[in-house]
């Protein structure tokens, strides 16, 4: 399944994502590499809420 979404970018990465082919692709690709770490800080924070 995908989403549309509409996003604000500064105009470095917004010509950076014209230039791609593809750039929900490139978007994908970028936001993919930063998941795990985030997906770890929101479950250390988690244990912390509950006391570990």
């Amino acid at each position: 399944m995908t989403v549309k979404l509409s996003i604000s970018v500064p105009d470095d990465v917004a010509a950076y994502l014209q230039s791609q082919g593809n750039a929900s692709a490139a978007v994908t690709e970028a936001v993919r590499k930063v998941l795990p770490e985030a997906r770890r800080t929101r479950q250390r924070a988690a244990a912390q809420a509950y006391g570990e």
